[in-house]
């Protein structure tokens, strides 16, 4: 294993993963030599140590496809890998330290990684079938299955492809199920397929060979000859016979055997798996950014609703002000946008001193009725109940206000896009959803509009 460093610094070598230096800072990246299962193991290893998960791997050899999405690829060289490291630079806004927890180490990895997504691979030896090597790479101990509903019931993740559904044990929840058919009256397997014969003299119902009495056929039961089929017999609709119970019957009972703890189990309760590929949401990519606890809204979190919670807040209110002419409310929509000169200039750690900044400002005008959203990344609501809209605007300037006082040296500075919108001037066919959509629209025209400029 290799240590990476820009150049004039040479690579360093070094045995094992429990030899890596504690701190990564001058290191852009690791290469790989050695056979394919010693290159796998070494690269599991890196994504589990806070230090070195996110940074670029390179290996000399084509590894298996379950562990491919841990390495950034195959460099025939030292000098090939250390070129490549070279060039890999992170978004100027991630990235504050080491993430130590799992569910926040695996969103920055799938952030400086926009390419990558979540994938399943399928593994018969799985005991759901399919495998995610992300997750188990980055699980640091805690259950893969367990690591994927957390970062989802976040709102880390959205769904890019639906790729299988599975029916897994409702006890043990393994995938690996055997369907087998059943006699309906005992649940014996020692059922096969039989010819019945129905005599029509007695009504007896018994297997073809219970009525062969040498040449000709005669009912064990009333003892008459059957000659002609329509006539003295016909062969009803059951066809299997349960060679336990003696009983009859034309369609078995199916059943679903788990081949991991035995349980039997009717299909139709089964719990359905949905097997899908996944990629960071907006939410995963800010908390990938700034760490769990420092988003930018953090500050003001005592009136920061979820996107759906505001949502249907803001529906509410626009319902109310179409009811009531007086009950007025605005809206203002704030994009933020970092030229890359402002970025480079502030650096990481002044970055996330700014945002801080940026959060008590918002937290100083808002007041306590006033409701925070943030609904994608860097793009926050503000709903102001009882507000006309200049009211909003005058909040809006104040907001406005704030990026005047970041200019840097080179003239770049954090610009702040705004939008304020009065309930009055709704259309009466939008929803909520819909309202802030068009509104965000124009968002994002702006910072278009001021790129191109």
């Amino acid at each position: 294993m290799w240590l990476l460093y820009a150049s004039p610094a040479k690579p360093v070598a070094v045995g094992s993963v429990a030899a890596l230096p504690a701190e990564a800072d001058a290191v852009c990246g690791i290469y790989l030599e050695g056979d394919v299962d010693h290159m796998g193991a070494m690269l599991c290893a890196l994504r589990q140590q806070p230090a070195y998960a996110h940074l670029p791997v390179f290996v000399a050899a084509e590894l298996a496809a379950h562990l491919q999405p841990l390495s950034d690829g195959i460099a025939g060289s030292v000098e090939e890998a250390r070129a490549r490291a070279g060039s890999w630079r992170p978004d100027p806004l991630s990235l504050q330290g080491s993430a130590p927890a799992p569910a926040l180490a695996l969103a920055r990895y799938l952030f400086l990684r926009p390419q990558l997504s979540l994938s399943p691979v399928r593994d018969c030896r799985a005991h759901q079938v399919y495998r995610y090597p992300l997750l188990e790479a980055f699980a640091n101990g805690e259950q893969p299955s367990s690591l994927l509903r957390k970062m989802k019931q976040r709102g880390w993740l959205e769904q890019t492809q639906l790729l299988d559904r599975l029916r897994c044990c409702d006890d043990c929840h393994s995938a690996h199920l055997n369907y087998i058919d059943v006699c309906p009256n005992c649940q014996s397997i020692n059922i096969a397929a039989a010819s019945f014969i129905h005599c029509f003299t007695c009504s007896h119902v018994a297997p073809q060979e219970n009525f062969a009495s040498g040449p000709h056929m005669v009912c064990p039961n009333c003892t008459t000859r059957l000659r002609h089929i329509g006539a003295d017999y016909n062969r009803p609709l059951e066809q299997l016979h349960c060679h336990d119970c003696q009983s009859s019957f034309a369609e078995p009972l199916v059943i679903a055997r788990c081949l991991s703890c035995g349980r039997p189990q009717a299909p139709e309760k089964l719990p359905v798996l949905p097997i899908a590929a996944w990629q960071l949401s907006d939410a995963g990519q800010e908390a990938a950014r700034l760490g769990v606890a420092s988003q930018p809204a953090a500050a003001v979190s005592s009136q920061d609703l979820a996107p759906a919670a505001f949502i249907s807040m803001t529906d509410w209110m626009m319902n109310l002000a179409r009811r009531h002419g007086q009950a007025d409310f605005s809206l203002i929509g704030l994009r933020l946008d970092f030229p890359p000169g402002f970025s480079q200039q502030l650096g990481n750690k002044g970055l996330q001193a700014l945002l801080e900044a940026f959060a008590a400002r918002l937290q100083e005008l808002m007041r306590d009725t006033d409701i925070l959203s943030r609904l994608g990344q860097h793009l926050f609501w503000i709903a102001l109940p009882q507000t006309p809209e200049e009211g909003a605007r005058k909040m809006l300037n104040k907001i406005l206000d704030f990026a005047d006082n970041t200019e840097q040296e080179d003239g770049s500075r954090l610009i702040i896009h705004g939008v304020v919108h009065a309930a009055r001037a709704t259309p009466k066919e939008f929803d909520a959803e819909k309202l802030l959509k068009g509104l965000s629209r124009q968002l994002q025209g702006a910072i278009y509009a001021d790129r191109t400029a």
